[in-house]
């Protein structure tokens, strides 16, 4: 006889997901916030069992816990009626690849990634296209699970504009991710760090992928940047931790 005491509901999976970093509305902590498709199960321990309803999750904290949630085909016409009138427009006027950009941008940050990349599309054939929609491009396959595609794009982007810091980080994140050549993915990173040396998360993103490769004074040295940036990130439960690791594996190393 099955034991049916254990059985509760989870979320399974992630697609769409997007984040930005703002403050939490429950805890106020500024923080990168994830909003992603997910959907919920019927499980016994950690084994789904029955699927139930999908879900768009909307600015989940990592610290709190806190989230909001709509049910996925829900948020989608609240979301596709968001951008209706831009698309509107720019069905008036196809050819003005400025407009086309921003509408993939917002449609990017609903979570409407497929709507996304069909609008870039003629963006992307173009051999002048702005490097832009291929960053673009890039964060949408990486969203929906292709890391080879998302590459590719945000290759493209790097080599048409290799002086934008954004396209750099993107792209390094992408490697790592895809778990593609981590060297190369650190050379993006750092190439990030010279490019803008005054973003933060570039700095914390270098730290991580240091700490990765087991490179600690290399962690610590990013890591002392970016709290030259941002010094409230030593207090951050979300920072702290990662900070304190790299230190006593930094002193471990002499």
């Amino acid at each position: 006889m099955i034991d049916v005491q254990g059985a509760w509901c989870g979320y399974f999976g992630r697609r769409a997901e997007v984040r930005f970093t703002a403050a939490c509305e429950h805890c106020g902590t500024r923080l990168p916030l994830d909003s992603y498709d997910t959907r919920e199960w019927f499980r016994l321990g950690p084994l789904p069992v029955y699927p139930l309803t999908a879900y768009r999750i909307l600015n989940a904290c990592s610290l709190c816990g806190f989230s909001r949630r709509l049910p996925l085909e829900q948020y989608r016409r609240w979301a596709l009626d968001q951008v209706a009138a831009d698309r509107a427009v720019l069905d008036a006027h196809p050819a003005d690849a400025d407009m086309r950009l921003a509408l993939a941008w917002r449609q990017y940050g609903l979570g409407l990634m497929w709507e996304a990349l069909a609008t870039l599309a003629p963006l992307l054939v173009d051999a002048d296209g702005p490097a832009a929609a291929h960053h673009v491009a890039g964060l949408c396959h990486r969203a929906l699970g292709q890391p080879a595609a998302a590459i590719a794009a945000l290759s493209v982007a790097v080599d048409r504009e290799p002086g934008q810091a954004v396209h750099h980080l993107d792209l390094g994140r992408a490697l790592l991710a895809g778990r593609g050549d981590v060297d190369r993915a650190l050379g993006h990173i750092e190439a990030a760090t010279r490019e803008a040396p005054e973003d933060v998360d570039a700095w914390v993103t270098l730290a991580a992928a240091l700490a990765k490769r087991g490179r600690w004074a290399g962690a610590v040295s990013a890591w002392e940047q970016a709290l030259a940036l941002r010094p409230g990130l030593a207090a951050s439960p979300l920072y702290k931790p990662a900070i304190e690791r790299a230190r006593a594996n930094a002193r471990g190393d002499m």
